[in-house]
């Protein structure tokens, strides 16, 4: 009985320290992302444009989207926030109520779906707090 006993504390703490890919992808996810470069199946994306402005901030379960629009009145860009939940399983990330194939190094996040019905690719760059901080003000 001890010894069924330890054994299954012993395979409850190895599996409790062990990282699986779910894991590791969270804990990289876990930045600030600027959109860098967009791609559709037809087309590439201006990414400069005022209209096509995006950053992420993912949280441990959480995305803070800051997505641009042109303020009509002054004529500067503006950015809306926004929020969803999102999960991670495997290299399928769900934020909301849309799914992405994505892929994240230390530098850099891809996300590729359907975006208004095309095939689209999303290159994000990590950026910091300060570098957040300036493009909201």
């Amino acid at each position: 009985m001890k010894k069924l006993l330890l054994m299954a504390m012993a395979t409850i703490a190895l599996l409790l320290s062990s990282c699986s890919k779910d894991d590791a992808s969270a804990k990289k996810i876990m930045n600030i992302w600027q959109l860098e470069f967009a791609t559709t199946d037809k087309d590439a994306i201006l990414t400069n444009a005022c209209g096509a402005k995006m950053v992420f901030v993912f949280g441990v379960d959480e995305v803070v989207m800051y997505i641009s629009y042109e303020d009509k009145a002054t004529g500067t860009c503006k950015y809306k926030r926004l929020t969803a939940i999102y999960k991670i399983k495997g290299d399928i990330i769900g934020i909301g109520g849309s799914s992405y194939k994505f892929n994240v190094g230390d530098d850099t996040l891809v996300l590729i779906g359907k975006v208004d019905g095309e095939e689209t690719l999303l290159k994000f760059r990590k950026i910091s707090q300060a570098q957040l901080n300036a493009l909201l003000q």
